[in-house]
């Protein structure tokens, strides 16, 4: 009998060690399921598999847990496939990793520890999938170290629900599918949502052919700190096409072209000239006198000199990289009305929307990515341009230093590009367009109203708690 209560007590003791190395172990396979939902693989389905599985762990442990596991999956799902970080930060990309780690951790902890407040499974579901979608949010957009690489909305292909919601609200659907799979009571819905989400995905929006009035041609240089002379050189292999818009790459002259090759300007205004088209140059404009404060610019220039220019408004963190445009306005120029951003300008969701708003027929994005930082990561930055142009309905021109360069439509497809790497230049067509989509009149505001309600289902929970009454007593009475 002694021998069989021995037994009984270790099995016992043993349970919940077997029990943690189980959690330990699918929170490893979903931050693996995780990298391969982005470039270089992109198996969009695998990044439905790793949320719905943390969704599992999370509603089957305690908080503290929760935290642990969060902070694993996180870390491995992240830090997997920005593995490119370690050939731009080294050593220091671990701590970045873990800050994007934090997140998850946090929305883990704060659905754990809210939704078992709620007896409704219907509010408990809702309540995880605006947890994980506001705190994604905040990650992308808000946070101080703002990074929006990685969403759950970006491993999507640009779809149907991209020009009505954006982004963030394919985020939410893939949460929410996820959370109400998960939560017992309402998977009849999760499997509905499922289904919408996997047929937007297959049966995507038509590519849109550039015909009819109003078309014309454009033509994209590609090239990493090349000269002035090589840069003309590869722009007047194109000439024979007619372009009626150049877009050079972000630095193509890293230096105030204005103010130190005033010569450069004027070969510029001259061919532009002579060829009736239109530049949009990568360069900097210095403030006084000297050149410790300068803007990135994006300048725009006509056969009459300058047009107008942009300032990068969203300068990337811890380079030496300009200071902070304040505006995004769209150029008048002979074509029409063309907005300018530049390279990680357009991985923040506003400042495209912004030059739409204020009436942008097409959008011109001078790009650097540096060749050294790899295939991998000029592939998941190339992913934005996709995204952006759905979102707003605009045909959209990338000229990358070293690649992708690429031509998309108002659907997000690609018509024209340039591969990794290669020195090149290439035209192709493209149609000005009018009119504004869903997302960007006021689909926008969908993942601020995720965060609210997210907000207000965690205190109702709390007052739920303290004898208050709740949403849940609102929606018994």
């Amino acid at each position: 009998m002694n021998r069989i209560m021995n037994n009984e007590q270790t099995r016992l003791h043993a349970a919940p060690w077997r029990t943690l190395l189980s959690q330990v172990s699918l929170a490893v396979i979903c931050g693996g399921l995780l990298i391969l939902g982005y470039p270089p693989f992109g198996f969009w389905p695998c990044v439905i598999l790793a949320w719905a599985g943390l969704f599992v762990l999370v509603l089957n442990s305690s908080v503290r847990t929760s935290f642990y596991l969060g902070l694993l999956f996180g870390f491995l799902g992240y830090g997997g496939s920005l593995l490119w970080f370690k050939n731009i930060f080294g050593i220091a990309a671990i701590p970045l990793y873990g800050i994007l780690a934090i997140f998850v951790m946090l929305s883990g902890m704060s659905a754990c520890y809210f939704s078992r407040r709620f007896k409704s499974p219907w509010l408990k579901a809702l309540l995880i999938a605006s947890l994980f979608a506001g705190f994604e949010f905040f990650r992308c957009e808000l946070f101080f170290l703002k990074f929006p690489w990685i969403s759950a909305g970006s491993a999507l292909p640009p779809n149907w629900l991209t020009p009505i919601v954006g982004v963030y609200g394919c985020s939410f659907l893939i949460f929410a599918a996820t959370a109400f799979l998960t939560v017992r009571g309402t998977r009849v819905a999760g499997s509905g949502l499922l289904i919408l989400l996997i047929g937007i995905c297959i049966f995507r929006p038509p590519s849109v052919m550039p015909v009819g009035p109003g078309t014309i041609r454009v033509a994209v240089v590609q090239g990493e700190e090349l000269s002035f002379n090589e840069y003309v050189n590869l722009t007047k292999k194109t000439l024979d096409q007619a372009p009626m818009l150049i877009a050079w790459p972000e630095y193509a002259l890293p230096y105030d072209v204005r103010k130190k090759e005033p010569r450069q300007l004027d070969e510029l205004r001259d061919l532009a000239k002579a060829h009736d088209a239109i530049f949009v140059i990568g360069t900097k404009t210095t403030m006084g006198k000297g050149e410790r404060e300068w803007w990135n610019t994006a300048l725009t220039i006509g056969g009459d000199g300058v047009l107008g220019e942009h300032h990068k408004n969203r300068p990337v963190h811890f380079f030496n990289d300009g200071i902070a445009g304040t505006s995004a306005d769209p150029v008048r120029t002979p074509i029409g009305l063309v907005g300018t951003e530049i390279c990680f300008d357009c991985d923040y969701e506003s400042i495209t929307r912004e030059l739409v708003r204020k009436g942008a027929e097409l959008i011109v994005i001078p790009t650097f990515d540096a060749e050294e930082w790899g295939e991998i990561q000029h592939r998941q930055h190339s992913v934005f341009f996709q995204l952006r142009a759905a979102e707003n309905g605009r045909w959209l021109i990338c000229s990358a230093s070293s690649g992708s360069s690429k031509i998309v439509d108002p659907h997000g497809h690609v018509h024209e590009s340039l591969p990794f790497a290669r020195t090149d230049a290439f035209t192709g067509k493209i149609v000005p367009l009018a009119g504004r989509t869903i997302y960007n009149r006021i689909g926008w505001l969908f993942p601020w109203s995720v965060m609210l309600a997210a907000i207000v289902l965690c205190i109702s929970a709390v007052a739920g708690r303290k004898g208050k009454p709740g949403i849940e007593s609102v929606i018994d009475i």
